[in-house]
């Protein structure tokens, strides 16, 4: 599950990411992009995340559905429900039948904006890499490149929407031909959220006869 994580950080792009030594277009164009998503309450995100394999041309596709408040969320992705209410995240698989708890501070197994943030906080350099016309909007592409060795991470591709500044796609590629994609296909903003979608209800999951892991 790491690779989900480094893509799911695009959408919480804050102005604590250090940009100095890039290009200042680039760099101002991730910066207004930062800026709009961290004026937001709060977010309801349709996206589409492909693993793909470059060197055999293989290819994993899924659709997820991620909201997000503060430090809390909801994620249904991969066949599993994710539910964060700043303390703990449930993890929930009704394939298995079965819930099992992280603490929302792990590293590497949570969802936490803060901890998903801690990698992109060292600092990238960023360079404007052309346009395209996608389905009628036309997308600024932007290179951010580690501005320190990176064991994993070769380069990013940030799509950003000329016209107002919200994320469109981003691409991560590492140095072992693993292509990341994290595509938007729909994002609502400071909408009325019923708390309730953050809190696990033990009893529902009892009721189902599911495992509870604790």
């Amino acid at each position: 599950m790491k690779y989900i994580f480094t893509v799911l950080v695009a959408v919480l792009f804050t102005g604590n990411i250090q940009s100095q030594n890039s290009s200042n277009k680039a760099s101002d164009l991730v910066d207004k992009m930062s800026a709009k998503i961290d004026s937001y309450k709060n977010m309801s995100i349709d996206f589409v995340y492909t693993l793909e394999n470059l060197s055999d041309n293989s290819k994993d596709e899924e659709e997820g559905f991620i909201i997000i408040e503060g430090d809390k969320y909801r994620l249904s992705f991969m066949g599993n429900t994710f539910i964060n209410d700043g303390t703990q995240v449930a993890v929930v698989s009704d394939e298995e039948e079965e819930v099992n708890f992280l603490e929302s501070s792990d590293d590497e197994d949570s969802f936490s904006p803060s901890s998903m943030l801690k990698s992109y906080r060292e600092g990238y350099s960023f360079e404007l890499s052309g346009k395209k016309v996608l389905n009628n909007i036309t997308v600024q592409y932007i290179k951010a490149i580690p501005k320190t060795d990176n064991e994993t991470i070769s380069y990013i591709m940030i799509g950003i929407n000329a016209k107002n500044n919200e994320l469109v796609s981003l691409d991560e590629y590492s140095k072992d031909d693993i292509k990341i994609s994290f595509n938007l296909i729909k994002l609502v903003s400071d909408t009325d959220i019923n708390e309730k979608q953050f809190i696990f209800d033990q009893s529902y999951y009892e009721q189902k006869n599911y495992t509870i892991n604790k």
